[in-house]
């Protein structure tokens, strides 16, 4: 008997991190109807939402990050998640569902933070309500356009 691999024990403490926040979240209101759902948009992108679902009763699309942190308080968002969430919601043609990121702490097990950007209001007043979202993704795709030279055609 050697010892095991480590990727033994980095399995174990992602399943562990990973169930414990599905049980706090779906005692706290996740509903998941479909996830890991992969799109291609007409628009020339595509991807794989996480999940189709509802978030204390609201329809949404959501999506997890991790991160080390102590109290659901002290999870950091960007606003590049509003944006992943608007190419999303776009791209599949869900653009009324609310958009939310969850955040899963690694370093405290069942410890999660929530966001739903489609009813967020920052303290000055900003926020991200989904036309405000959709309309900053859909420049963020034509500069990347630009960039690229790219122009998607579909025959």
């Amino acid at each position: 008997g050697g010892r095991e691999p480590l990727a033994t024990e980095v399995g174990v403490a992602a399943y562990l991190i990973a169930s414990k926040a599905m049980e706090t979240l779906l005692d706290r209101g996740l509903v998941i109807e479909q996830s890991e759902v992969s799109f291609a948009s007409p628009l020339g992108y595509g991807g794989t939402l996480v999940v189709l679902g509802s978030w204390l009763g609201r329809p949404c699309i959501a999506d997890f990050k991790t991160q080390e942190f102590e109290e659901s308080r002290g999870a950091n968002y960007y606003q590049e998640h509003a944006l992943q969430l608007a190419g999303y919601a776009v791209g599949t043609g869900k653009a009324h569902l609310d958009r939310v990121s969850i955040i899963i702490s690694r370093s405290h097990p069942g410890v999660v933070d929530v966001r739903n950007w489609s009813t967020y209001q920052s303290k000055n007043g900003n926020g991200w309500p989904n036309e405000r979202a959709d309309a900053a993704g859909l420049a963020v795709l034509e500069a990347w356009f630009c960039l690229s030279n790219y122009r998607p055609t579909w025959s």
